[in-house]
């Protein structure tokens, strides 16, 4: 083997070796980066499900008060359409009283349609998620474990990510001062080569 040949495999082979971790720290960016990216939409979706279930519990409390109100509303409707029915001579204002309570009535009572439907359809996407309604308590603080678990591993995630980039940087600087001392020497390899020959 020529000594040109000899120098050149030794070069290859510094150079492979040097390049190797680079390669290695590249993919291993990357599949944290991947990774990263899952956490973040698994929180995501962790976030939306507990969303809903705030949102379904928020919705039944509405429905249950309106349901007392209309209740109570067409307690009062019919109080007034008795007393309005045994009045020989109802004036002006008790058949305004009875008006305005048939038209509360009836206000609330589409108010109370529409929550139900609200509630009937937020309870078939819960359940349609795998979160039993009648069980929602259990099911909140698991899905705050989840989230926490996730946010901890995000966390992880990025400081690895952090960690391997300061690493990739390093050895960014330790090539690149490899590759000066490497033009460095055949600069001078080169002047020496010119030297002897005009010698």
């Amino acid at each position: 083997m020529s000594d040109n040949n000899l120098r050149l495999q030794v070069i290859l082979n510094a150079v492979d070796k040097l390049t190797r971790p680079f390669r290695s720290a590249q993919a291993s960016s990357k599949e944290l980066a991947a990774a990263i990216q899952q956490s973040r939409a698994r929180l995501k979706e962790l976030d939306a499900q507990a969303g809903r279930i705030d949102g379904f519990r928020k919705a039944s409390a509405q429905l249950a008060v309106t349901g007392n109100s209309l209740k109570a509303a067409r307690e009062e409707a019919a109080k007034l359409a008795t007393q309005f029915s045994a009045t020989n001579r109802p004036t002006a204002a008790q058949a305004r009283l009875l008006e305005q309570a048939k038209n509360r009535v009836t206000e609330l009572q589409s108010k109370y349609n529409g929550l139900r439907q609200s509630v009937q359809r937020q309870r078939l996407a819960l359940n349609e998620a795998g979160l039993d309604t009648k069980k929602l308590s259990s099911a909140q603080r698991e899905l705050r474990q989840n989230a926490d678990e996730t946010r901890q591993a995000l966390d992880r995630q990025q400081k690895s990510l952090k960690s391997l980039g300061e690493q990739q940087a390093r050895m960014n600087a330790v090539r690149d001062q490899y590759s000066r001392r490497l033009e460095v020497r055949d600069r001078i390899a080169g002047a020496g080569a010119t030297t002897t020959a005009a010698g």
